[in-house]
């Protein structure tokens, strides 16, 4: 039984390190935005418009998050590693070594960054997949939107006729029935 303990305390010393909670604060904070829009898109009483403005919300606050906030939250892992008494210091793998060849081959390319420049730049790469992701899969949403938005309730009563008719010769005309 005391193996056990003492193989349990060595797998989560390895496991549990700055990294691991930089990346568990990075993933609520995003998987928590796309939860809510998730979530508010499940409605039944949801309109077209409404989704539109929660999906173009969502990529602006992951957006947002990329240039502005991500500096924030290496202070946030930090502050859960002070509570966990973990270092938060983000430790370096072991160099590879290279056998010198050619000049042009005697660096690795991965040492050349720090660790936290390295997790920074995975980290945006997924965020860029997923802000794609939501930018492709919606763009239909949007097109939609843009389209048939003046047969919303608001919009027929607050636009002119001309505005209406203008409008649905648009749409007849995109549909070539006209």
């Amino acid at each position: 039984m005391r193996k056990v303990f003492r193989l349990i305390n060595r797998l989560s010393s390895k496991l549990i390190t700055y990294k691991f909670i930089c990346y568990l604060t990075l993933w609520r904070y995003v998987l928590d935005k796309i939860d809510k829009v998730s979530i508010a898109l499940q409605q039944k009483d949801i309109t077209l418009s409404t989704a539109s403005i929660l999906l173009k919300s969502l990529k602006e606050d992951l957006l947002k998050f990329r240039l502005t906030e991500f500096e924030n939250i290496y202070e946030k892992a930090k502050e859960i590693c002070d509570k966990m008494n973990i270092s938060p210091e983000f430790i370096a793998k072991r160099k590879i070594k290279i056998k010198k060849l050619f000049s042009y081959e005697a660096e690795d390319e991965g040492n050349r960054f720090s660790e936290k420049e390295k997790f920074k730049t995975s980290f945006l790469e997924v965020l860029d997949s997923i802000y794609n992701q939501i930018e492709t899969r919606f763009e239909n949403l949007q097109v939609i939107n843009e389209d048939f938005n003046f047969l919303t309730g608001h919009s027929i009563t607050n636009k002119s006729d001309d505005d209406l008719k203008k409008n649905i010769l648009k749409i007849l005309m995109a549909m070539n029935y006209i």
